[in-house]
């Protein structure tokens, strides 16, 4: 079958996480999806050849983390397709709370998840014990890393740190990199909302506004210590995930001490990390986790591009948003230089839909398993290969 559509697309060297040598011809295409959730292919498709990402409007003093909103797509193996949803819930009328709810079937096992949207409501003191304020009504919400809760508890480090260890600590890093991240950020979402270390400014403090329905901020656990992380609520966010941020940051670097020293439960029990992962040199550690870059509850599948994807209240009038994926099954040869012609079937990497925009991305990645440990430097100019769209 001939190429209809007009696409990018390369070829990337890497390894496989067995650690064979391997050559992966990435390719993708854009999709306008209509009123019934089909897809119609668009031209003009370009992969991402980099990090997209955009200031989080917080409002602390000094940490001003940024936010993904676009992941390369050159990863040369990603062990899970990767579901990225960027929208916004919606209703007809103010209510204080709502609820969202995504669900994705097909020949996979499905993927079934409930977010809780909640208007602006902050941290209140009654007596002695602190609660939450009454909600304010809302009518609709982007569901990103800043409504979810996270954050970075800045008035604690005026309690918990030495103001020399702190001014040492603020020079020895460039100023863009000082405000990415906190003493006191939570790992898995510095952006986010309710991230509480001590009790010292925590009236007025702002409570997420979009939770899972099965791990929300309880307020008699809002104030734990810093090394009890791991036991916080998830995040709820359907965006990219930054890659400093934890579970990715694990992959290439160090992450914030825990109580027990042992990796969170929440990411052992979706077996994101080897058992003795954290007892590895970080130069020993397996990294190909570090190229999925969806939610950690979203990216626990292989898709096989026939799913169907229902997302509560978030198309444009705030009905239900549904896509069927089109059912397209790839494949690329690859002409490799000294290793002949081979057919490679492609792997779906990425399902990336934009509801406001009504269109969602797919990316493939067609893997040839390489004999020969080393390339030519000029090997990507010499190597062919073509797209069928089968």
């Amino acid at each position: 079958m001939a190429e209809p559509y007009s696409l990018e697309s390369i070829v990337a060297e890497g390894e496989a996480p067995d650690g064979r040598p391997i050559v992966s011809v990435l390719f993708g295409m854009t999709f306008n999806i209509d009123a019934k959730g089909k897809c119609h292919a668009r031209a003009g498709f370009q992969l991402q050849p980099e990090y997209v990402t955009v200031k989080a409007s917080v409002p602390t003093r000094h940490t001003k983390p940024s936010m993904l909103v676009r992941d390369i797509d050159l990863y040369a193996w990603r062990n899970l397709t990767d579901l990225v949803i960027q929208g916004v819930a919606r209703v007809d009328k103010p209510a204080a709370s709502f609820e969202v709810a995504l669900a994705v079937t097909g020949d996979i096992k499905p993927i079934q998840r409930t977010l809780v949207c909640t208007g602006d409501r902050f941290v209140d003191r009654r007596g002695d014990t602190l609660i939450a304020s009454s909600p304010e009504p809302l009518s609709e919400l982007q569901l990103g890393w800043e409504n979810a809760y996270g954050g970075t508890d800045e008035e604690a480090e005026d309690v918990l740190v030495d103001k020399a260890l702190l001014d040492h600590m603020t020079k020895s890093l460039p100023p863009e990199e000082n405000e990415e991240l906190g003493v006191f950020s939570y790992p898995r979402n510095p952006a986010g909302k309710g991230y509480l270390v001590h009790e010292q400014g925590a009236v007025g403090t702002p409570l997420p506004n979009v939770e899972f329905a099965d791990d929300r901020l309880a307020m008699s656990e809002l104030i734990l210590p810093q090394e009890h992380w791991g036991e916080r609520p998830m995040p709820a966010s359907l965006d990219w995930l930054h890659p400093a941020w934890f579970p990715r940051c694990a992959f290439f670097g160090d992450f914030p001490p825990t109580f027990d020293d042992n990796l969170p439960e929440k990411e052992r029990a979706l077996q994101m990390f080897d058992a003795d992962f954290a007892n590895k040199p970080i130069i020993d550690r397996p990294r190909h986790g570090f190229a999925n870059g969806g939610h950690p509850y979203l990216s626990r599948r292989r898709f096989e591009g026939n799913e169907r994807i229902q997302l509560g209240k978030t198309s444009l009038d705030g009905r239900d948003f549904l896509v069927d994926l089109p059912r397209l099954r790839p494949s690329a040869t690859l002409s490799l230089l000294g290793e002949g012609k081979v057919k490679l079937p492609a792997a779906l990497d990425l399902v990336f839909l934009e509801t406001e925009l009504e269109q969602v991305t797919l990316v493939w990645r067609a893997t040839h398993f390489r004999s020969k440990v080393h390339l030519p430097v000029d090997w990507a100019e010499r190597t062919d290969h073509k797209i069928d769209w089968g």
